[in-house]
């Protein structure tokens, strides 16, 4: 038996070191990542770490930080432009390819898209000018 409760911790809940303890599925497995967000964040950990395969993505970890932070500002000017005078639809795909590469930015640093996520779930409440403000930008 076991109460469950919906919030937002401040970090992991369970004495593993994991965000929950329902991280195990009943045959004792991991689950599948369960939205799209990380099932993508897995799929890019797993192409920066192969060696053979060639990819879109692992071209993008071959080129660098450079080459990640080019294309990064690409797809960001082609959102800012959708927004400004584009379909819903093209902004929408701009987004979408907005948060790819963001995503693999992340994974070449060694990060995950969980730890984005954290940092908005840290701010959530805050006034955007205070917490500004508070990094002194």
């Amino acid at each position: 038996d076991a109460l469950v409760y919906l919030v937002s911790p401040n970090g992991p809940s369970c004495h593993t070191g994991a965000q929950s303890c329902f991280f195990r599925g009943l045959d004792g497995e991991t689950p599948e990542p369960t939205t799209a967000l990380m099932r993508l964040d897995a799929v890019l950990e797993a192409r920066r770490s192969e060696s053979a395969a060639k990819s879109y993505t692992k071209s993008l970890y071959d080129g660098g930080p450079a080459k990640i932070g080019e294309k990064l500002r690409e797809e960001a000017g082609e959102l800012a432009e959708a927004v400004a005078s584009e379909s819903d639809e093209r902004v929408v795909s701009e987004a979408a390819d907005v948060l790819f590469h963001a995503m693999v930015a992340l994974r070449s640093r060694g990060l995950s898209i969980e730890s984005v996520m954290a940092e908005l779930e840290r701010r959530a409440g805050t006034s955007g000018l205070v917490e500004k403000a508070a990094r002194g930008g």
